[in-house]
C-alpha cells in the first residue's frame, strides 16, 4: 500500500532542494534604467558571465504575468543563459520592477513597443 503523506513529503522535498540548487547559483545582477519617449521608464536587470568577451551574446528575458526580474523561474533563465556564457538583459514590465512608475499606464502583453525601446 502506497502511504500518500511520506510521497507527499518526498516530492515536497525535492522540490525545495532544487530551489534551493537555484537560489545558490543565482548570477549578480546590475539595474539599468531606460527612459522611454512617453516621459515613463523601464527598469532592466543585466547579468554577465565573470570572463567576459568583447563581443558577447546577449538574450533579453521577459517575465511572465505579474512577475518580475526577480521571479525564480526567469532567474534560473538567467543563470542557464549567464553559465553557456550569454549576456542576460531581465526587462520588467511598466510597474513590476518594485518602483512605481511616473505615468498612469499598466503594461499587457500586446504592448511591443517597451520591448523595442529596451532593444534599441
Amino acid at each position: 500500500m502506497i502511504n500518500h503523506y511520506r510521497l507527499l513529503c518526498y516530492i515536497l522535498l525535492q522540490c525545495k532542494y532544487q530551489l534551493l540548487l537555484q537560489l545558490l547559483s543565482l548570477p549578480s545582477l546590475r539595474r539599468q534604467r531606460i527612459e522611454l519617449a512617453d516621459g515613463d521608464f523601464i527598469d532592466v536587470d543585466v547579468a554577465s558571465p565573470p570572463q567576459r568577451a568583447e563581443a558577447i551574446p546577449w538574450v533579453l528575458v521577459l517575465h511572465g504575468l505579474a512577475g518580475s526580474s526577480r521571479s525564480l523561474a526567469v532567474l534560473g533563465m538567467a543563470a542557464a543563459f549567464v553559465d553557456a556564457g550569454h549576456e542576460v538583459c531581465l526587462m520588467n514590465y511598466r510597474g513590476c520592477s518594485g518602483e512605481p512608475n511616473r505615468l498612469p499606464r499598466a503594461y499587457h502583453g500586446g504592448a511591443t513597443d517597451d520591448v523595442l525601446a529596451v532593444m534599441q
